[in-house]
């Protein structure tokens, strides 16, 4: 494992638009077997967003926005922060002029990772399921538009 993580990492932190990353969370993808978690899951979004960025119609947004809408949990700070930590400017003009909306969701049983969004300028709601026949549409989608209701 030493060839595929720095010898140091397990000191280091790295922080990503926000999104602190830390050796344990990365230990995941160099080991396999894992379960990814949200952290890792929000910092690939940003960096690929931050790819994009000026030419980008879509915006990734983050993987806490289930236990906030659906738990009422304020670990991960509120709906409203989380929405617009998903742009770079944190501005809700920004957040608009996107039309696409993604949200990486990790639920069900076996726990996994889904990715829903919508398509606000054609009105389209979507899932991809990473263990089809799961029957995820069933807690994701109801998620996911409270999301996007409440966003």
């Amino acid at each position: 494992m030493g060839d595929i993580l720095l010898q140091n990492a397990p000191l280091q932190v790295q922080r990503i638009q926000n999104i602190d990353i830390i050796y344990s969370d990365l230990r995941c993808l160099a080991v396999g077997g894992r379960n990814i978690p949200g952290a890792v899951i929000n910092a690939f979004s940003a960096l690929l967003q931050a790819k994009d960025e000026q030419t980008a119609d879509y915006v990734i947004l983050s993987s806490y926005l289930d236990p906030i809408v659906m738990k009422g949990s304020i670990s991960y700070g509120t709906l409203e922060e989380n929405i617009l930590a998903a742009c770079v400017s944190t501005s809700p003009k920004e957040l608009l002029a996107r039309p696409r909306w993604v949200i990486p969701l990790c639920g069900g049983s076996p726990s996994h990772w889904v990715l829903t969004w919508a398509d606000i300028g054609v009105g389209e709601l979507g899932m991809f399921d990473s263990i089809p026949g799961q029957h995820s549409g069933s807690w994701a989608i109801p998620v996911s538009l409270q999301v996007f209701l409440k966003g």
